[in-house]
């Protein structure tokens, strides 16, 4: 998943909002009934309908996707002067598994996480996870996607498959199995100054320096899990000199889960910076441009701008765009952190988790230590389409995110306020980056 881009502004005006765009309420996965399909069995297409496929997909690409001018700079790849090489490598498909395999190698030579073929693991989450959403919303359309007949076949997406995954998948119900099995992850024992559970971990580093382990942005909606118990510990390091915050292996997910649920329970003022994201023109980002709030006048825009002329330059191909605040508040029940935090990242943060590294940096929340992230961080879910002969769906990033500071993020990525060997696999104690932590600490 990608970061979703929700920041808590003010409750009325998101109100007044989900009010304008007529938005319905989240749609209940648990109601889900799709028409049965008819026993059918799929048989490996033709060389020409995997050229159609491919071309298909290479035209949707060159007319939406944000960063070819980018991985031109930093890799030296121009994938979109490749297109008669992708095409010989397609001829070659030996059946449809393979053309999904070579669509896939060809698409990372794009050098992006949020671009490639779903994944038959994929597929039922994805359709499960944007079927939530409001009906009005543009990510709701995706889930469209998932119940063309071709696709349902392409992925076996039948209510049995969803049914099992809503009974099996959900991270509530991963936890209530493991308190069920008496592995309890997340009970600590009685004046233990450590908590795990699936996706965190929270334990004293020594007296001074508390430390918490986020593994992934987990879907806001399952949070509540890592919530009860997060708050256990925060209450114990409110009053300690340090604490970090480690999101090295984080690859992203929701990023509510530190906007709306981790850093408000944690800060003692509000921390507030501007971002600005950047879209082509098309049918398919009509619904993104109109409720993202996208307006024309780019060039005006950067000439009053303070971005560089290689930003100016990067950005100057792009349609329209939009600038919002974001802006993060305690709650009620924070812990009015005093001390010094500290985010720890490396090169697999990614997605949600880069957001929140790119916000740490840009408002001074945390003081960043690692090594640099992997980026494309700013914005908003990536668009889906379905190739129209296999039935593949094609996922790919639709928007290029700038910083206040006027860095965009693909390029730029975040950097490190500390740059220092991130391994993150030797015991916590013994890892450079914690003892550099230790040591400024005293």
């Amino acid at each position: 998943m990608k970061k979703r881009r929700l920041f808590p502004f003010a409750i009325i005006s998101l109100l007044l909002i989900l009010a304008f765009l007529n938005f319905t309420s989240p749609k209940n996965a648990e109601k889900i009934n799709l028409p049965s399909l008819e026993e059918k069995k799929m048989r490996d297409l033709t060389k020409d309908k995997y050229i159609e496929d491919f071309e298909f997909a290479y035209n949707i690409l060159e007319t939406y996707y944000p960063y070819f001018d980018i991985n031109k700079k930093i890799n030296n790849i121009d994938w979109l002067g490749k297109k008669e090489t992708f095409k010989k490598y397609i001829e070659n498909s030996k059946n449809d598994v393979d053309f999904g395999l070579r669509m896939n190698k060809i698409l990372y030579e794009l050098n992006n996480d949020h671009t490639q073929i779903i994944d038959q693991n994929q597929a039922v989450e994805m359709y499960i996870t944007y079927y939530k959403m409001p009906e009005n919303d543009w990510r709701h359309y995706i889930s469209h996607v998932y119940e063309k007949e071709n696709v349902r076949r392409r992925y076996n997406l039948d209510n049995k498959k969803i049914n099992d995954y809503l009974k099996y998948n959900q991270y509530e119900t991963k936890a209530k199995i493991n308190k069920n099995k008496n592995n309890i992850l997340g009970k600590a024992k009685e004046n233990s100054n450590e908590i795990r559970t699936d996706n965190i971990e929270a334990k004293d580093i020594n007296d001074k320096i508390g430390y918490l382990k986020i593994n992934s942005m987990v879907n806001y909606d399952y949070s509540n899990y890592d919530r009860k118990k997060l708050k256990t510990y925060l209450k114990k390091v409110k009053n300690k000199k340090a604490l970090v915050i480690d999101i090295r292996g984080n690859t992203g997910g929701d990023s509510r889960y530190w906007q709306d649920f981790l850093l408000p329970q944690i800060i003692d003022k509000p921390y507030s910076t501007s971002y600005y994201s950047f879209i082509k023109k098309g049918d398919l980002n009509k619904k993104v441009i109109s409720q993202e709030k996208y307006k024309e006048g780019v060039s005006e825009f950067l000439n009053a701008s303070n971005f560089s002329n290689d930003t100016k330059q990067i950005l100057s191909k792009f349609d329209y765009y939009t600038n919002y605040p974001a802006k993060i508040s305690p709650s009620e029940d924070s812990i009015k952190f005093k001390g010094n935090i500290y985010l720890l990242i490396d090169s697999s943060v990614f997605s949600s988790a880069e957001m929140l590294a790119s916000f740490c940096k840009e408002t001074k929340l945390a003081t960043i230590v690692g090594s640099q992230s992997k980026g494309d961080g700013i914005g908003t879910d990536p668009l889906q389409i379905d190739l129209p002969n296999s039935g593949y769906v094609l996922r790919f990033s639709k928007e290029i995110g700038v910083t206040e500071s006027g860095y965009i993020n693909e390029i730029e990525k975040t950097n490190p306020d500390i740059n220092i060997d991130s391994n993150r696999f030797d015991e916590i104690k013994d890892q450079p980056i914690i003892q550099k932590i230790i040591e400024i600490e005293g």
